[in-house]
């Protein structure tokens, strides 16, 4: 089993079962959705922001979830392309998933 595998693992193992069960529930509902928001720029097709809470929102609050986005670190790189100067900010965040009924909760490492 390669490493990447063995990770994924461990967070599923460590996942509370009453916030599994209720992501589980919350996928069930929700069903598929379609790519409505397009990249013209970078040339790709995504599910937008606004389809995403709509179909979500609700489903959160019934099943009693939060989700808790927090900042953990930025940094800001200069750097040039042909004759412009871009900054490109990189952020560490994390999300975490919260039973507000028990308390448990699941931790995400993401970054912008």
């Amino acid at each position: 089993m390669d490493i990447q595998n063995k990770n994924k693992e461990k967070v599923m193992e460590k996942m509370p079962s009453g916030i599994a069960a209720k992501i589980v529930s919350i996928s069930k509902e929700i069903g598929k959705m379609e790519q409505d928001g397009e990249n013209i720029h970078s040339r790709y097709r995504y599910i937008s922001y606004e389809q995403i809470n709509a179909k979500l929102r609700n489903l959160l609050h019934e099943k009693k979830l939060a989700i808790i986005p927090a900042i953990l670190e930025y940094s800001e790189k200069e750097y040039k392309n042909g004759e412009k100067i871009v900054i490109r900010t990189i952020v560490k965040l994390n999300i975490r998933l919260a039973d507000t009924e028990t308390g448990e909760y699941v931790d995400c490492p993401w970054y912008g």
